[in-house]
């Protein structure tokens, strides 16, 4: 066995080492961009040794590095680096409860609207705002357009949405 043949042996080695690291510990591609230079001079290395096989391992490199870049993304978020690096994939029953809960009493407290009287703050073309026991909300209008200083009611609600119409 030739030096040739070994250090292309060891540099591939080094690169999927590098590529392992790289899953592990994100370093935005950085670790990444090495293991992809160090395995290019391992192709060098065959290139070396012979044509043949320096371009059967660039091949192989090329067919190789979609498919790991692949793996590494659909890995990278399952693991507790990657999820703590992306955005609002926080999963912890804790958060999750408290999430529910706003929504449940969001919801049952536009629910304790309906047959509540209020006046539009803005135009309602056919949605606005509408101030109801002090408190201004999102609301649509049922039936056409409604000008603002307008008394209404509050008559439904579909999903978050709180409908009005004139009293």
């Amino acid at each position: 066995m030739s030096d040739y043949l070994i250090w292309g042996m060891v540099l591939f080695g080094i690169a999927g080492l590098l590529f392992v690291v790289e899953i592990l510990i994100p370093s935005g591609g950085i670790i990444g961009l090495v293991a992809i230079a160090v395995a290019l001079g391992g192709v060098s290395a065959f290139f070396f040794e012979s044509p043949i096989l320096g371009s059967a391992s660039l091949a192989g490199l090329l067919v190789l590095i979609p498919f790991l870049i692949n793996f590494a993304l659909k890995i990278i978020p399952n693991t507790p680096i990657g999820k703590r690096l992306m955005l609002g994939d926080d999963d912890d029953e804790e958060s999750q409860f408290k999430r529910e809960t706003a929504k449940r009493v969001e919801e049952e407290r536009k629910r304790a609207l309906v047959g509540a009287e209020g006046v539009t703050m803005t135009p309602m073309r056919p949605s606005g705002s509408v101030k109801i026991d002090g408190v201004v909300i999102e609301a649509s209008c049922e039936t056409g357009m409604i000008e603002a200083g307008t008394r209404v009611r509050v008559t439904r609600l579909d999903g978050f949405v709180v409908r009005v119409r004139p009293v």
